[in-house]
């Protein structure tokens, strides 16, 4: 499975609501799971608190609410308030609790300096915890276009040292159960051809295509374009696959319209020392995810994931409290309790007398 169909799966899963542990079982949504045919998972992160606090009780519990898969976050990593408690145990122990609770943890975050800094020891603790996919988000920052191709430079280098490590294990145990594969090369079926015709319009500063892999299917590392201009379909259209497109503006109202006056709004970001122009641009800007200062602008369960215009299929969002209405069957009761001294039964409408 590989983490587009886990997300696919946990949209169901309203993101586990951080606040379940205030919900009654009697009350919490789709009470039938086991009639369910796909399997219903959550993000560990948005439980991070409880999770940190008691890691056995908090996957029990929710399993007992219908939860089938977990995605946990590295230990070692992430900051030590959030999951720093969980770096006790092995990367086997770890398995043990998530499958002693009765969930199963197929995947995995992991930071980009733990990887660039410690990516043996990563690797040995997902073979150790049975993942199918490592999965690393960030990473490609800089302040100049050469920081950027360096950066993907070095992405490409640990996706594939994290393949080898991979062939490695399957030729030692004999299964070929165990898939590793860094986020870069989770889209197998990049549009080469879309990307040919941007080649003739503007500069490529990396060439992702260029990378090679001992596998089957079509792959595709980190791929950077500058001088982007908003007339060309590589900014029109999405591409599956790890591409970063640099599009220049002059202005604050520049760089606002470009954003609304595209199709699609789940998500945008703008980094800032002015407090004025932040309240300016969460007003003004036409996204449903607005991050300040904060690259990946993905709130708390509790708030609903998801965007504006084409970046919303339907009607309500899958997290929340939106997700919660969506799966829960509303009963309304209406009742009058009235004096004895009133005569009885009334099959009229209440009136004010």
């Amino acid at each position: 499975m590989n983490r587009r169909k886990f997300i696919e799966n946990s949209a169901a899963s309203l993101a586990a609501v951080g606040i379940f542990s205030q919900i009654p079982n009697s009350l919490f949504a789709m009470p039938n799971y086991k009639g369910i045919k796909i399997p219903i998972g959550y993000q560990s992160y948005v439980l991070r608190d409880e999770i940190n606090k008691d890691i056995v009780g908090t996957l029990k519990k929710t399993f007992e609410m219908g939860y089938q898969h977990v995605e946990m976050c590295s230990p070692f990593g992430y900051a030590p308030g959030t999951f720093g408690a969980l770096a006790k145990y092995t990367g086997k122990e770890l398995k043990n609790i998530v499958n002693d609770s009765g969930l199963a943890c197929y995947s995995a975050h992991f930071t980009w300096n733990e990887l660039e800094k410690n990516l043996d020891a990563r690797i040995a603790f997902a073979h150790e915890m049975g993942l199918k996919h490592m999965v690393c988000s960030g990473g490609l920052y800089g302040k100049t276009m050469d920081d950027l191709k360096k950066q993907c430079d070095t992405l490409n280098k640990i996706g594939d040292k994290i393949k080898y490590a991979t062939n490695q294990y399957e030729a030692l145990t004999g299964t070929d159960i165990l898939v590793i594969a860094t986020e870069w090369s989770e889209f197998r079926t990049p549009d080469f051809e879309l990307m040919d015709q941007q080649l003739k319009q503007n500069k490529i500063v990396f060439d992702g295509r260029k990378v090679v892999v001992d596998g089957e299917g079509f792959w595709l590392g980190p791929t950077l374009f500058d001088q982007v201009k908003p007339s060309m379909s590589i900014y029109q259209e999405e591409i599956f696959g790890p591409v970063l497109s640099v599009i220049r503006v002059k202005s604050y109202d520049e760089a606002l319209k470009l954003v609304n006056d595209h199709q699609y709004g789940n998500g945008t970001a703008i980094f800032t020392n002015d407090g004025g122009a932040a309240r300016r641009f969460q007003n003004e800007v036409e996204v449903g995810m607005v991050g300040i200062n904060v690259p990946i602008p993905v709130p708390m369960a509790y708030f609903s994931f998801g965007g504006w215009k084409n970046s919303l299929f339907g009607d309500s969002h899958a997290h929340g409290t939106e997700g919660v209405h969506f799966f829960t069957r509303g009963k309304v009761v209406t009742s009058r309790w009235l004096d004895p001294s009133h005569g009885g039964i009334n099959l009229g409408f209440p009136q004010n007398t």
